[in-house]
């Protein structure tokens, strides 16, 4: 009996031990701007409304910076400690247009730099279709990199 009782603590013991410490939370962030339908079919009126909205949240009060590489576009925005901001719209024409028309490698990444460890949702949705994300931050990154997509 004590030597199953002293198996079954080193095997929880183990599995305590060997627990990652990752996190959604953290100071930077990437996120491509995927290609939807939408960018190129109208809605039902006749009106491309897709748009691409960013969540961020923090526990204390935060300054973000989002910029889209190879655009000058950037934002840089404050977070109180404790509430969620929803003002970030991302561009999606002109030579500000961060979105990935095709497939392929492209160099439009979203950069998301803060000072504070935040939280980051994208929400991408217009009037019938909607798609929501939650973005890991790098740190938490390995060293192989998938894209998930379909067709």
């Amino acid at each position: 009996m004590k030597k199953n009782l002293l198996l079954i603590l080193l095997l929880v013991t183990c599995f305590i031990l060997h627990a990652q410490d990752k996190s959604n939370r953290g100071k930077e962030f990437w996120l491509g701007y995927g290609n939807n339908i939408s960018f190129t079919v109208g809605d039902y009126d006749g009106i491309n409304s897709q748009q691409m909205v960013l969540y961020i949240s923090s526990e204390e009060a935060a300054t973000v910076t989002i910029s889209v590489n190879n655009t000058s576009w950037s934002q840089t925005i404050n977070i109180p400690a404790g509430s969620v901001n929803t003002s970030v719209i991302l561009p999606k024409s002109g030579a500000e247009d961060c979105r990935i028309l095709n497939e392929g490698v492209f160099d439009k990444g979203i950069h998301i730099v803060s000072d504070k460890e935040i939280v980051v949702y994208a929400h991408q949705y217009n009037t019938q279709l909607s798609g929501a994300t939650m973005l890991l931050p790098v740190e938490t990154y390995g060293y192989t990199y998938y894209s998930v997509n379909f067709k």
